[in-house]
């Protein structure tokens, strides 16, 4: 990554790309990203640039479904998950904690 990357430059961009471009962090889950970058709340250039341009050590997880191009595109690996069963179906509703 280098260090005048346009994704890691600038005070508005989203807290979960200063943690991609940061290096601190082995970790970084971008949970449900795909929705807002759908929706157009976060820019998925942007957001998949940052990917591009992590620190080596920095893993990536990336969740939601429809994920825009420009993910699948940095993604390194891409799963696309179906329902065998849920507990939902039997009756058992959302815990919190769990579900929300």
């Amino acid at each position: 990554m280098s260090a005048t990357s346009s994704s890691c430059a600038g005070a508005s961009r989203p807290v979960a790309i200063t943690f991609t471009c940061s290096g601190r962090y082995q970790l970084v889950v971008l949970d449900e990203i795909t929705y807002p970058m759908n929706w157009g709340w976060i820019d998925a250039a942007e957001v998949a640039e940052a990917i591009a341009d992590r620190q080596p050590a920095v893993n990536v997880v990336a969740t939601g479904r429809d994920a825009p191009a420009e993910l699948l595109e940095v993604a390194d690996t891409v799963t696309e998950m179906r329902k065998v069963r849920h507990a939902y179906d039997r009756g058992v509703g959302a815990r919190r904690g769990i579900d929300y």
